[in-house]
């Protein structure tokens, strides 16, 4: 008989991709939303036929009524939003308090295993000279209010699972592109503000980059390995991004892309550009001046060789397929903010 398994956070990018990946391979799954009236939350997951619980992970009582009965954890509800410090506390308090009230539930409970998403941004960008990134590997120059959430929320569980004997495993994805999604991220509206034509320049920034169909697969491929431990980090495409923007005009030519990139010295106006378009557009920040320090002089470079040898996981969609796919979901889907 199939895990009965939890996943937090199913309405998500990663979240939804993932109940699609464990329904097809028979297991039975309850997905949270933060609220069953809400179509946008969970007219997709209800045409899948999952079962639907309303959980708030920021009240631990409500987490741990939904747990009775489940094998395995699948703790990936957080909030990705690249904003200001004034707001930190919406990023912070979803991965660190929620974070924390399902791990415990879960230990309560008796799951027999934890499978926490956590981010390569926990890990931290490689100096220019710098080998790549590994497990060992720790965010030390924390930033903006993302980065030191996701850092502090898997520190602090990796803490609980050494103090308690939790059997917990955490997957560190780069930026989630691909499919699947109905409401936007940061990494997916970079690709729909290329589409737009809304980028006249490039940063001089390298991306790392995975689609979300990879992304569950690792999840599965750690949660059904008796040995897996610790951290284990997935990427696919590491690109600068104006190669990135190049690759998406090869999948779809009449998407105009940069020819070039900005300057580093003229960094120092994108913040002001960026809360300008807020103002007037009402669109979501995403280039603030914490966000643009953390990048100075650091580059995404992450080695897979952990995942690979230990949980058999390589990436089985290419970049040309994860870009067209992405693409046409944006475009026959009516996706929105977050």
């Amino acid at each position: 008989m199939a895990d009965r398994v939890l996943v937090t956070g199913a309405n998500g990018h990663v979240g939804f991709n993932l109940v699609q990946c464990l329904l097809q391979k028979g297991y039975s799954v309850t997905a949270t939303v933060r609220d069953l009236t809400d179509p946008v939350r969970v007219g997709h997951l209800q045409a899948l036929g999952v079962t639907l619980a309303e959980v708030n992970i920021m009240n631990d009582v409500s987490v741990r009524a939904v747990m009775e009965g489940i094998d395995g954890v699948f703790q990936v509800a957080a909030a990705f939003k690249l904003v200001g410090a004034a707001k930190a506390n919406e990023v912070m308090d979803p991965s660190v308090v929620g974070g924390m009230n399902v791990v415990k539930a879960a230990h309560r409970a008796g799951v027999k295993k934890v499978v926490f998403t956590s981010s390569v941004v926990a890990v931290g960008k490689a100096g220019r000279d710098e080998p790549a990134r590994t497990e060992a590997d720790w965010n030390d120059q924390v930033i903006e209010p993302y980065s030191h959430a996701k850092t502090v929320a898997e520190r602090n569980v990796w803490q609980f699972a050494e103090e308690s004997g939790l059997n917990l495993v955490t997957i560190n994805p780069s930026a989630v592109i691909g499919p699947g999604f109905y409401r936007h991220t940061p990494s997916t509206r970079m690709i729909a503000t290329v589409m737009a034509g809304n980028m006249p320049v490039a940063l001089p920034i390298s991306i790392a980059a995975v689609d979300a169909r990879d992304v569950a697969a690792a999840h599965i491929l750690a949660y059904e390995n008796d040995q897996a431990q610790g951290r284990y980090i997935v990427n696919a495409y590491t690109r600068s991004l104006l190669a990135l923007c190049a690759d998406v005009n090869n999948v779809d030519p009449t998407i105009k892309v940069p020819g070039r990139e900005i300057p580093e010295s003229f960094y120092w106006l994108l913040p002001m550009v960026d809360q300008l378009q807020h103002l007037i557009k009402g669109t979501p920040r995403s280039l603030t001046k914490e966000l643009l320090n953390s990048m100075k002089g650091r580059r995404y470079a992450y080695s897979t060789e952990k995942a690979e040898r230990e949980l058999g996981w390589r990436p089985a969609i290419s970049l040309e397929d994860c870009l067209r796919d992405c693409i046409d979901w944006i475009r026959q889907h009516e996706i929105a903010d977050a």
